[in-house]
């Protein structure tokens, strides 16, 4: 039986690896200059590139620059798949990598601008009121953006739902089927 894998991401602001970053840190998309000619068409696992001429984008250009996306999307077009250290969202031609959500990008027809928000990324901050741990994990008071790990995760409304019970679990003992991963920062529910 296959093994899906959904994730609610989250990190404290101190930790490296974040998936829930303080809102501050949440900044539109950065357009690159590069452009990506697809002679063919062609497909990086499950998305399927038409042949065109197509623009990178990077969510966050201090954790993944236009070059860097630029070197990975020819890489594995030559391939036809992206490692699975990756994310590969067909319905919006992104492409995240799994423990550090904030190293983001997406592909976009040649033309088209703005590049469409990272859809992941949920709408508005979530408030943790009280410095708060959930086991491993430390949460200071502020505000923090919530990020989706695909598009067939939680919605935003019960990701937030899902980790203000959470922090009211500081043991870190969460319901089954959801454990933490204090590496990345995330909360993994494995079923199916």
């Amino acid at each position: 039986m296959a093994r899906r894998r959904f994730a609610l991401l989250i990190a404290c602001a101190a930790v490296a690896a974040c998936a829930l970053v303080p809102s501050s840190a949440s900044a539109a998309p950065t357009l690159c200059t590069q452009t990506v000619n697809v002679s063919f068409n062609e497909r990086i696992g499950p998305l399927v590139i038409p042949r065109g001429s197509y623009t990178l984008y990077v969510q966050n250009p201090s954790r993944l620059s236009c070059t860097r996306a630029n070197t990975l999307i020819r890489t594995w077009l030559n391939d036809w798949q992206a490692p699975t250290s990756w994310d590969v969202d067909p319905a919006w031609s992104t492409f995240t990598q799994v423990s550090d959500p904030a190293r983001a990008f997406g592909l976009v027809r040649r033309g088209t601008t703005p590049p469409p928000p990272n859809p992941n990324v949920c709408p508005g901050s979530f408030q943790v009121l009280h410095n708060d741990v959930i086991g491993p994990l430390s949460f200071p008071a502020g505000f923090y953006k919530l990020i989706r790990l695909n598009s067939q995760s939680p919605t935003c409304a019960q990701v937030a739902s899902l980790f203000r019970q959470f922090l009211n679990l500081p043991s870190g003992r969460l319901p089954s089927p959801w454990v933490i991963n204090p590496r990345n920062g995330t909360f993994t529910r494995r079923g199916g």
